[in-house]
C-alpha cells in the first residue's frame, strides 16, 4: 500500500513538473516590453563554453524567440500602414500644388521666392521622392504579410517541433526589416544564436520609431504647417482689421443705416402683402394702394434724399427735381439718381445700395399703375410679389440642398476606393507581386477605416467581412475580383444614383 502511494505521488509530481515546464517553454509574449524582457533573460541565461548545452538551450528557446519576432513583425506592419497614410496625404498635397502653381506661389513661404530650386522642380522632386518611398513600403508591407501568413499556418506545428525552421523564419524577418536602424556592434564576435537574439531585441526597441525614421529621410516633402500655408489669409485679415479699426465710425454708421433700412423694408413688405391678399378697402381711383402707403414711401424717400444731400452725393436742385418727379406719380428720376450716383461707387453701393433699391421698388409698386384699370393693377401687384417669390424660392432651394448635404452621405470615396482595389485584379491569371499585394493591403486598410464610419450600419458588418475576404491569402486574384464585383451588385450605397 505504501509502495503504491509513493508511486502515485511520484507520478503526480512528474506530471505537474512536465506541465509547468511546458507552460514555461510555451509562455505567451504579447507586448513589446514583455518581448524585450524575455529576450534579455534569454541572453543573460545563455550557457557559456558548452556547445552541447548551448545547442539544447537554443532549441528550448525557439518558441519564445519566434513569438518575440512576431511582435516585431506586427508592430512594423502597423508602423508601415501609418507611414503610408502620411505619404498618401503628402502626395495629395503636392499634386494639388502642381495643378495650382499660382496658388502655391502666393501661399508658400516667402523665403522660397528667392532661395532654393524653382517651384516646378521642387514640386516634381517631392512627388517623385514620395512615390518612390511609397512603392518601397508597398513591397515591404507585402513581404511582412507573407511572413505573417507563414507564422499563422506553421507556428503551432512546424515551428514548435523544428527549431531550425523557426529560426530560419526569424532570420528572414530580420533581413526584410533591415531598414529599422539599430546601434548593435561586434555581432561577428558573438555566437550566431546570441547575435540573432541581440539584433531582434534592438529592433524591438526601435520599431516604435520606424515611421519617424522613414519620414526623416524625406523632410523636404513635409507639408507646411497650417499658419505657414495660410499666412496670406491671416495677413489680409490683420490688414482688414487694422483698416476696420481706423474706420470704426464709418462702419458703425453703415451697420446702423442697414439695420434701419432692413426694419423699414420688412415693415413695408408686410404691408404690401396685407394689401394684396387682405385689401380691406379700395383706395384712390379704384386702386387697392392706400394713401397711407404712398405717404410712408414718400417719407422714406425724402429722408433718404436728405441724407444724400447731407453727404454731398446730390445737391439741392437734384433733390428737388427728384421730389417733383415723384409728386407727378413717376419713379424715373429716382431710378436715374440710383444708377448715376449710387451704383458706380463701390463705397456708396455698399453703404446705401440696398436702401436705395428698396425705396425704388416701393415707388415702382406705388406709381407703376397710376391710372390703370383694376384688373391691370391686380396683375401689377402680383408682379410686385414676383421678386419676393423668386428670392424666397432661391432661399428655400439653397436651404433644401444644404439640408440634403448635411443629412445625406456621399459614398463616392468608398466607390472610388473599391475601384482602386479592383484595378489591381485586372489580370486574374497572375498572382499579385509583393508591391501589388502590399498596395492592396494598404487600400483595404484605408477603406476599412472609412467603412467603420460611413457605411450604413445595416450593411457595415457584411461589408467589412467582404474586405477581410479580399485581404485574405485564401482567395486568388480571380476570386478577389469576383468578390469586388459582387459587392457592387449587393450594396445599394455603391450604386450610382
Amino acid at each position: 500500500m505504501k509502495l503504491y502511494s509513493k508511486s502515485l505521488s511520484f507520478f503526480l509530481i512528474t506530471i505537474s513538473f512536465s506541465m509547468y515546464t511546458s507552460q514555461r517553454q510555451f509562455s505567451v509574449v504579447a507586448t513589446i516590453p514583455e518581448a524585450i524582457i524575455a529576450l534579455r533573460k534569454i541572453i543573460m541565461s545563455t550557457p557559456d563554453d558548452d556547445a552541447v548545452a548551448l545547442q539544447n538551450y537554443e532549441k528550448t528557446q525557439s518558441n519564445t524567440v519566434v513569438q518575440c519576432a512576431k511582435i516585431l513583425s506586427d508592430n512594423a506592419y502597423a508602423q508601415i500602414l501609418n507611414t503610408l497614410e502620411e505619404i498618401d496625404a503628402r502626395v495629395t498635397y503636392w499634386r494639388y500644388q502642381k495643378n495650382h502653381p499660382w496658388r502655391y506661389f502666393v501661399t508658400k513661404n516667402p523665403v522660397k521666392w528667392v532661395t532654393g530650386a524653382s517651384q516646378d522642380i521642387e514640386v516634381n522632386n517631392n512627388i517623385e521622392q514620395l512615390e518612390s518611398h511609397q512603392g518601397e513600403l508597398y513591397v515591404l508591407l507585402g513581404q511582412l504579410a507573407e511572413y505573417g501568413n507563414l507564422y499563422d499556418h506553421k507556428h503551432k506545428t512546424l515551428f514548435r517541433d523544428n527549431s531550425m525552421q523557426a529560426y530560419a523564419w526569424v532570420d528572414g524577418l530580420l533581413d526584410i526589416l533591415v531598414r529599422i536602424k539599430t546601434s548593435v556592434k561586434d555581432l561577428n564576435a558573438m555566437p550566431a544564436f546570441i547575435a540573432r537574439v541581440t539584433v531582434l531585441k534592438a529592433k524591438l526597441e526601435r520599431v516604435r520609431f520606424f515611421k519617424n525614421q522613414i519620414l526623416s529621410e524625406m523632410k523636404e516633402t513635409q507639408m507646411p504647417a497650417h499658419f505657414e500655408r495660410n499666412w496670406t489669409k491671416y495677413g489680409t485679415a490683420m490688414l482688414m482689421l487694422g483698416l476696420g479699426y481706423s474706420r470704426m465710425g464709418q462702419i458703425g454708421a453703415v451697420v446702423s443705416d442697414s439695420f434701419d433700412w432692413t426694419k423699414d423694408f420688412v415693415t413695408g413688405a408686410k404691408q404690401n402683402v396685407e394689401e394684396i391678399f387682405f385689401p380691406g378697402k379700395i383706395g384712390r381711383g379704384g386702386l387697392i394702394v392706400q394713401q397711407s402707403n404712398i405717404d410712408e414711401t414718400r417719407s422714406s424717400m425724402i429722408n433718404f434724399l436728405d441724407l444724400m444731400e447731407l453727404n454731398k452725393i446730390i445737391n439741392a436742385q437734384e433733390k428737388a427735381a427728384i421730389m417733383q418727379d415723384e409728386a407727378r406719380g413717376s419713379s424715373a428720376a429716382f431710378q436715374s439718381f440710383v444708377n448715376e450716383k449710387i451704383m458706380p461707387s463701390y463705397w456708396n453701393f455698399a453703404k446705401y445700395g440696398l436702401r436705395a433699391w428698396g425705396i425704388f421698388i416701393q415707388l415702382l409698386g406705388l406709381h407703376g399703375g397710376g391710372n390703370i384699370e383694376k384688373e391691370i393693377v391686380g396683375l401689377r401687384n402680383i408682379a410686385l410679389l414676383a421678386p419676393v417669390a423668386v428670392v424666397g424660392g432661391a432661399i428655400g432651394g439653397v436651404g433644401y440642398l444644404g439640408y440634403k448635404k448635411a443629412t445625406g452621405k456621399d459614398y463616392a470615396p468608398i466607390r472610388r476606393a473599391l475601384v482602386d482595389i479592383n484595378s489591381l485584379f485586372v489580370d486574374a491569371t497572375r498572382p499579385l507581386d509583393d508591391e501589388q499585394y502590399g498596395k492592396m493591403l494598404y487600400l483595404v486598410f484605408d477603406l476599412k477605416k472609412r467603412a467603420a464610419v460611413d457605411v450604413p450600419l445595416t450593411d457595415r458588418g457584411d461589408f467589412l467581412n467582404d474586405l477581410n475576404r479580399i485581404e485574405s491569402k485564401e482567395f486568388n486574384v480571380a476570386a478577389k475580383r469576383a468578390i469586388v464585383d459582387d459587392m457592387f451588385r449587393k450594396y445599394s450605397f455603391l450604386k450610382l444614383v
